[in-house]
């Protein structure tokens, strides 16, 4: 992932290390909360369903 990154930065013409660290902590941490939302909107919603058909 952080090679795909940092070529992506490169098209943009970033090419110092810091910023594509940076850059790849953003897209790991939006990576992350994207799935913890993910899988609590999951639980939610059977909850809610086994709520209403029980």
């Amino acid at each position: 992932m952080k090679n795909l990154i940092a070529w992506w930065c490169s098209l943009f013409g970033l090419k110092d290390k810091v910023l594509i660290n940076l850059v790849t902590a953003i897209v790991a941490a939006g990576t992350l909360i994207w799935a913890i939302s993910t899988a609590l909107s999951f639980i939610v919603g059977v909850l809610f369903t086994w709520s209403i058909w029980r």
